[in-house]
């Protein structure tokens, strides 16, 4: 994906496989992950979460559905950098 800003999805029909999203209610972050399958019928797909990696079942109504920019794979598995221990 091209953008840098996330935009907000409507419908499953506008999801594709490894679209990187958010889905969010009442201002707080319930799942982030990678789309892995659509059920465009009930408007439900699932992801595999990013911090778990377990696939999670998103409901659209549920939900308001963000398409974000993918993090890199190395970033999402680079550890902080360890402080020194006086």
């Amino acid at each position: 994906m091209a953008s840098t800003q996330s935009s907000p999805i409507r419908s499953c029909s506008e999801l594709s496989y490894g679209d990187e999203i958010e889905a969010w209610r009442f201002g707080r972050l319930l799942h982030r992950g990678r789309v892995n399958q659509t059920l465009i019928s009930v408007e439900m797909f699932w992801i595999i979460c990013s911090r778990t990696g377990i696939r999670k079942l998103v409901d659209m109504e549920a939900a308001a559905i963000l398409r974000v920019p993918a993090v890199p794979r190395d970033a999402r598995c680079a550890a902080p950098p360890s402080s020194p221990v006086n």
